[in-house]
């Protein structure tokens, strides 16, 4: 039987005015938030069955990210249910400021549990304004202190032509 490496997942949500384009629907922040609620239920229960113990995070993104469940709060799905319901899109998405923010979460967390593998889930709709920290150099951070990285980019995706 499989077994699930417990994580220290920090998700951090662009919350920028754009992601509240209709091409998804009802929106683009909106259809996210269900997303990252799958994905909190889905990795719970299966945890459930299997073991492992992940902690989640919530951090929006505008012009300054926002802790809005961090790692130790160990929270119910309900209370990631209602604190998702409370993110309003507003401002613009300083990308690499929410990225050393993540990371600056995830050294933290090393410290203190040290036994959950460090990732990052940024979702964004590759909308970023400018940041004090340059968020390229923050993934080149994150890939050599060992925190997965992994983007989602949701909206308009150009056809590659092969």
């Amino acid at each position: 039987m499989p077994e699930l490496v417990p994580e220290s997942i920090i998700i951090m949500l662009d919350i920028s005015r754009s992601m509240f384009r209709s091409d998804y629907s009802p929106n683009r922040l909106e259809a996210c938030k269900q997303s990252i609620l799958y994905l909190i239920e889905t990795r719970r229960n299966a945890e459930a069955e299997l073991g492992g113990s992940s902690a989640f995070a919530i951090v929006s993104i505008d012009s300054v990210p926002h802790v809005h469940i961090n790692l130790d709060d160990y929270a119910t799905i309900d209370t990631y249910r209602e604190v998702l319901d409370k993110i309003r899109p507003r401002g613009k998405s300083a990308i690499g400021d929410g990225f050393g923010f993540a990371i600056k979460l995830l050294i933290e967390d090393i410290r203190n549990s040290g036994a959950r593998a460090p990732h990052i889930i940024l979702i964004s709709d590759g909308k970023g304004s400018k940041s004090r920290v340059n968020h390229e150099k923050m993934a080149i951070l994150a890939k050599s202190t060992g925190i997965q990285v992994d983007t989602v980019k949701i909206g308009d995706v150009e056809a590659v032509n092969m």
